[in-house]
């Protein structure tokens, strides 16, 4: 789901974007982006998660995500950093913390692209 919200906002400027079929180390998931001849692995990694039922608990639901873009070809970090997501209160009980994040997804990659 985090995924999915990554490679939205970088199908809109790069031609190829791979997601993995499974969650991977980090060391692994940079093994095969350089044996597939990538340019950057971009690595998140879920901080907190919380899916609450706002809409009778009136607690909002949250996401962290620690993001690292690697240089495949040299291994170093381009950009590192964390984004969060919170929920507002009158959600009608449609919000997941995976909705909570293409906005600061597309704020962290925006420098970049």
């Amino acid at each position: 789901m985090v995924s999915q919200t990554i490679k939205g906002e970088l199908v809109a400027t790069l031609n190829n974007v791979v997601i993995a079929k499974r969650p991977e180390d980090y060391n692994t998931a940079l093994n095969f982006a350089s044996s597939r001849k990538f340019d950057y692995l971009v690595y998140p990694t879920i901080l907190h998660w919380e899916d609450r039922a706002t809409e009778w608990s009136a607690k909002s639901d949250k996401v962290k995500v620690k993001m690292v873009v690697v240089d495949v070809k040299s291994g170093s970090v381009v950009k590192s950093g964390i984004i969060e997501g919170k929920s507002g209160l009158a959600t009608f009980g449609g919000d997941k913390p995976q909705d909570l994040l293409p906005e600061p997804t597309k704020e962290f990659l925006s420098s970049m692209l």
